[in-house]
């Protein structure tokens, strides 16, 4: 007999969407240090799931972080078109202070993004 544990069918286990274990893997790359690691698991979630304007603000952070301003302008550019398309005024507005804040320059705080 198996020594598998056998869930009934009211108790399966809670299977995590995949693009959000690459998010959370990104996440633990950070803290760990390892930001070059994070980048390319965030722009890999990105190119997977191209519609998702959150997961091209999170790379855009990354890459804000790492100093990779152009690739950051880039990625918060296809967030506020996913966002204008999506008719998401609110969210749309903050990428749009956060493209300027690019390009004058500003810091990206820790705690941003």
């Amino acid at each position: 007999m198996s020594k598998r544990r056998r869930f009934p069918a009211s108790e399966q286990p809670v299977v995590v969407d995949e693009l959000e274990q690459c998010v959370e893997r990104a996440r633990r790359q950070r803290r760990r240090g390892d930001d070059r690691k994070a980048l390319v698991l965030l722009r890999e979630a990105c190119f997977k799931a191209g519609s998702d304007a959150r997961l091209w603000t999170l790379y855009a952070a990354q890459s804000w972080r790492m100093g990779r301003i152009a690739d950051a302008r880039q990625a918060l550019t296809q967030a506020l078109w996913l966002r204008e398309r999506a008719h998401d005024a609110a969210r749309a507005n903050v990428l749009r202070s956060l493209i300027a804040s690019v390009e004058l320059g500003n810091g990206l705080t820790s705690r941003a993004a």
